[in-house]
């Protein structure tokens, strides 16, 4: 009784916010119809973006929407495994400390007609080692070499198995001849890269229009152009949606119920990502003995303290990922299986603060972005009940990556994209010599954990398996830095006549395969 009155609580407490929010589908009219009939030509696909993007850069700025002008070098299917995109494979090789790519046959243009020679390839990973926004993430690599026509050789300065993984996510290639006319300031009102469709008029505030690119690599496009529109209401985004002045609704703010009353329409397909959308992270503040978190005992106090399944079902309304307490959901590669977390159990979590010296509670802070404050109030009441009062500090979107990197004490809530890949950000964020990343100034990076990591960091992909899980282990379940409350079930809602876009079909909230997109209208 007592957990319902305080869930119920809470909910009003929240009630005033906004939530945030392969490929399942669910909907009243049949996902099994997608395909019915002959795909045609022509028609344009109307997407739904929250804000207008600073800049189309995408190499020295860190772009908040994506809009299919660039593309990665290598991608990862379903199952996690790393392939060739823009080039037809790749070699890694540990004892010559070299990842080796082999270029296609058949040439790849940039938009202003330009080719990606093996030349430009190299040049784009130097170029990204020294000014790309994720740099850090390239400092194993010496340099980038054209050997011949169809080779490209990376040599690193020690072994890197995580470059297959940025090489996915990051240094997406652009045309060195636009570069060399317009400089990198060029890509803050323009594009030059590799995508299906390529940028028409930009509107600001208002609609990003794009053409098909008829040389695209993977083939011309069936779509005649993508129009993003630009809605920051979510209100105002659902009426658009459901008059149908967009196809596509993702990245909305929607909040969850409406999300659900969406699957509901006979004319919706709601795709939902089944490895996540985004993992809810709670950080603790652990390299100071002055702060109560430096103690493990606390730690896992306030882990024991929250009931994460209550949480992810109140805040997403039951779209989320119960009981996973690493950062990509079960069954992904790199995951352990062994990783159980903490179950509610508050009566433990007063008996370790007492332990720790804390019979009484503290007070501490707790810092969210402002979108995932109520979050927050969930956290923040299952703690005051075993006697931590936290103080919720809430950061604007403007000023979080002067926090993302470490908080000066208390606790911080971060979403972390599942997409990333667990191995990525276990790597990263558990790594003592990470010039950056989430958390690097607060966890507790202690010698046996960065032993494990250090050797899953510097193994071959293939041998990396065993020691990552061992890292997972003591780094969610023993030391706790970070502890995972839920995955959400990331979403993406299309009218039914948006056909063959894969949407979802990687496990992220993304559209992989527009270029094969059409319109049953």
């Amino acid at each position: 009784m007592k957990k319902r009155f305080l869930l119920a609580l809470v909910f009003l407490m929240v009630a005033t916010f906004v939530f945030a929010g392969g490929s399942n589908e669910s909907s009243s009219a049949s996902a099994s119809s997608a395909g019915s009939s002959e795909p045609k030509a022509g028609g344009t696909l109307r997407v739904l973006i929250t804000s207008d993007p600073a800049s189309l850069d995408d190499t020295t700025f860190r772009a908040t929407q994506e809009f299919y002008f660039y593309e990665t070098i290598l991608r990862k299917d379903a199952e996690g495994k790393y392939y060739g995109f823009l080039v037809d494979s790749y070699d890694a090789d540990i004892e010559s400390l070299t990842y080796t790519l082999h270029m296609k046959d058949e040439p790849i243009y940039f938009h202003d007609g330009s080719v990606m020679t093996s030349e430009v390839l190299a040049w784009n990973i130097n170029q990204y080692k020294e000014v790309g926004v994720f740099a850090s993430s390239f400092n194993k690599i010496d340099y980038a070499e054209a050997v011949d026509d169809k080779t490209v050789v990376i040599h690193l300065l020690e072994w890197d198995m995580l470059l297959p993984n940025c090489l996915a996510r990051m240094c997406k290639p652009v045309s060195k001849q636009f570069i060399d006319q317009y400089g990198w300031e060029g890509l803050s009102s323009m594009e030059c890269g590799t995508g299906p469709f390529m940028l028409k008029e930009w509107n600001r505030d208002s609609e990003i229009k794009t053409v098909k690119f008829e040389q695209y690599h993977e083939g011309e496009p069936l779509l005649d152009g993508i129009n993003y529109i630009i809605i920051t209401s979510a209100e105002v985004a659902l009426m658009a949606y459901q008059t149908g002045e967009v196809d596509v609704l993702c990245d909305s703010r929607l909040a969850y119920e409406q999300v659900l009353q969406l699957a509901e329409d006979p004319d919706t397909i709601l795709y939902t990502s089944e490895r996540g959308g985004h993992a809810y992270t709670l950080g603790f503040h652990c390299q100071s003995p002055e702060d109560p978190f430096y103690d493990v005992r606390v730690r896992q106090a306030a882990c024991y303290a929250i009931d994460t399944d209550a949480i992810g079902q109140a805040y997403t309304e039951g779209m989320y990922i119960p009981g996973s307490t690493q950062w990509s959901a079960n069954g992904y590669p790199y995951c352990s299986p062994n990783v159980t977390g903490f179950p509610y159990d508050p009566a433990k979590a007063k008996e370790l603060l007492a332990e720790a010296g804390y019979p009484n509670g503290f007070n501490t802070v707790l810092y969210v972005q402002t979108q995932f404050q109520g979050a927050a109030v969930y956290v923040q009441s299952y703690l005051k009940e075993v006697g931590i009062n936290a103080e919720i500090v809430p950061i604007d979107t403007a000023n979080f990556s002067t926090y993302i990197g470490g908080w000066g004490e208390g606790m911080m809530i971060h979403t972390v994209g599942v997409v990333n890949g667990q191995e990525y950000q276990l790597l990263t964020a558990a790594r003592s010599d990470n010039p950056s990343g989430y958390g690097q100034r607060s966890f507790l990076l202690s010698p046996e954990l960065d032993s494990y990591v250090q050797q899953a960091y510097n193994s071959t992909v293939e041998d990396s398996y065993a020691p990552t899980q061992r890292a997972a282990e003591k780094f969610f379940q023993e030391d706790v830095s970070a502890y995972v409350l839920f995955l959400t079930e990331g979403w993406v809602a299309a009218k039914d006549y948006v056909k063959d876009a894969g949407i979802c079909q990687n496990g992220g909230i993304t559209m992989d395969s527009l270029w094969t997109a059409w319109l049953d209208k």
